[in-house]
C-alpha cells in the first residue's frame, strides 16, 4: 500500500496532467444554461444563446404560457425535465432556444436557408466532406463559415453525420457516441460532437471536492454516507462516523438496532438522517476476509494486493452510489471512506472514488448522482482534484486511465 501511494507521488504524469490547465480550473457546482442544453435538449434544436433564453411551446396544462420566454436554469435527472425561471419544470419538446426574430439560429434549417441557393461557395459538398475529413474540429468550422453552401454540405447533409462522427471517434474514443446517446437521443453531426463536449463538462461539477469536516459540508445534499464496521461497535465515537452518530442522533440510534450484526461484507444501509440530512448511508468499509487473507500470505505479490485494494474500494463505491439511486436520491456527501480506521493512503482511495463515480455518470449521463467529498485533510482534496482532473482528459476511456495508472504501479515495482 505505501508503495502504491509514493508511485503515484513519485510519477505525477499519471495524476493531475491537467491539474495547471487554466481550462479546467476548479469544478463548478452548477453547470451553465448552454451546457445543460447541449447535454439535454432535443436532437433537432438550435444552439442557445448565452443568455439561456427559451421559448415555451405545446403546454397543455397552462396553454397561456405558451410563447413565452423563460430562461434555462437546471435540470432536473429524475424527471427529465428543465427548470426554467418561474418555478416550471418542462420536457425538451416544450422549450426551444430563443433568437430573436432577424437572426436565425445558428445550426437550424432557418439558419442555413438559401444555402442551397448559394451555390456551395468555392467547393462542391463532396470535396468539401472530404477535405474536412483530414482537419481538426474547429478548422471544419471554420471552414463551414466560407459560405452558406459549405455550412450546409458540412453540418446538414445526410453525408456530414459520417464526418462529424469521425471526428467525434478521433477525439473521444469508439465509445462516446453510445453514452452522449444515452443523453440526447437520435443526436447526430455537430449536435452529436456538442453534446459529448459539453457532458464531458458537466461532469466536473458533479464530484464536488471540499474542505473540512462532513457534518459541515452536508447541506444541500439528500443522503450522507458513514463509515462503519460490520458489528456495527466499533471507533463509534471517533472520526467521521463518530461525528454523524453525534449530529443524526437517536433516530440513527435506533435504525442501528434492527439491522442484523454482522453486517454483510461491503454493504450499504439507508437509515435515518433525522435533522442532518434524508438518510445516512451506513457503509461497511472492513476490506472482504478474502482480501485480508490474502494480504497475510508469505511471498505475496505486491501488485495483486494493490490491484485487490483498488478493486474492493471501487466496489463498494459501486454499492454506495446503487443504494443512493435505487432509494430514488441524487445528491450524495461522503468523507473519505477507508482513509481513517482501514488506513488505505488516499492515493488509491482516489482512484477507486473517482473511478466509481466517473462508471456511473457514463451509465446515467442524463440522471447523474452530484458527489460532495468532504476532505479534512488537503492532501486528501488534491489528490481527488488531481484523479477527476485526469479523467476529464479522457472521459470518455476510462478504462484506459485506470488501466495505466496500475500498469504504472506495476512498472515501477518491477
Amino acid at each position: 500500500v505505501r508503495s502504491a501511494s509514493s508511485v503515484l507521488q513519485r510519477r505525477p504524469e499519471f495524476v493531475g496532467r491537467m491539474a495547471a490547465n487554466e481550462r479546467i480550473g476548479r469544478a463548478k457546482v452548477r453547470a451553465s444554461a448552454r451546457t445543460l442544453w447541449e447535454c439535454y435538449a432535443l436532437a433537432d434544436e438550435a444552439v442557445l444563446r448565452k443568455s439561456g433564453e427559451v421559448v415555451l411551446r405545446g403546454l397543455q396544462s397552462r396553454p397561456e404560457l405558451n410563447g413565452t420566454v423563460k430562461t434555462v436554469q437546471h435540470w432536473d435527472g429524475r424527471s427529465g425535465r428543465f427548470e426554467v425561471s418561474g418555478a416550471l419544470r418542462t420536457r425538451p419538446a416544450n422549450l426551444r432556444a430563443s433568437w430573436p426574430a432577424a437572426d436565425a439560429a445558428p445550426g437550424s434549417a432557418a439558419g442555413l436557408a438559401g444555402a442551397l441557393a448559394d451555390p456551395f461557395g468555392p467547393l462542391p459538398p463532396d470535396i468539401a466532406l472530404s477535405l474536412a475529413r483530414y482537419l481538426r474540429v474547429r478548422e471544419v468550422a471554420a471552414f463551414a463559415s466560407i459560405s452558406r453552401g459549405c455550412r450546409h454540405a458540412l453540418w446538414l447533409q445526410p453525408e456530414a453525420s459520417a464526418l462529424w462522427r469521425m471526428l467525434l471517434e478521433r477525439r473521444f474514443g469508439d465509445d462516446c457516441a453510445e453514452v452522449v446517446r444515452r443523453a440526447r437521443p437520435s443526436a447526430e453531426g455537430p449536435v452529436l460532437y456538442r453534446a459529448a463536449r459539453a457532458l464531458r463538462q458537466l461532469w466536473l461539477g458533479c464530484v464536488e471536492v471540499v474542505r473540512g469536516g462532513i457534518v459541515e459540508q452536508v447541506d444541500g445534499c439528500e443522503v450522507v454516507a458513514c463509515p462503519v464496521a460490520r458489528h456495527l461497535a466499533m471507533m463509534v465515537n471517533v472520526g467521521a462516523q463518530g461525528a454523524i452518530r453525534q449530529a443524526v442522533g437517536t433516530e440513527l440510534e435506533r435504525d442501528l438496532e434492527q439491522l442484523p450484526v454482522p453486517i454483510e461484507e461491503l454493504s450499504i444501509h439507508l437509515v435515518s438522517g433525522g435533522a442532518l440530512c434524508a438518510r445516512v448511508a451506513l457503509a461497511a468499509t472492513e476490506p472482504p476476509l478474502a482480501l485480508v487473507a490474502a494480504m497475510r500470505r508469505p511471498h505475496a505479490e505486491v501488485e495483486r494486493l494493490v490491484q485487490g485494494l483498488v478493486d474492493y474500494v471501487t466496489a463498494l463505491h459501486r454499492n454506495l452510489l446503487n443504494a443512493v439511486r435505487e432509494a430514488g436520491f441524487r445528491s450524495l456527501a461522503m468523507p473519505t471512506l477507508c482513509t481513517g480506521g482501514i488506513g488505505l493512503p488516499i492515493a488509491l482511495v482516489a482512484i477507486a472514488v473517482i473511478r466509481a463515480c466517473h462508471e456511473d455518470f457514463l451509465r446515467h449521463p442524463s440522471d447523474f448522482i452530484r458527489v460532495r467529498v468532504a476532505c479534512y485533510d488537503v492532501s486528501h482534496a488534491l489528490a481527488l482534484e488531481q484523479m477527476r482532473d485526469e479523467v476529464y482528459v479522457d472521459f470518455y476511456q476510462g478504462a484506459a486511465v485506470y488501466q495505466s495508472l496500475m500498469q504504472a504501479l506495476s512498472a515501477d515495482r518491477a
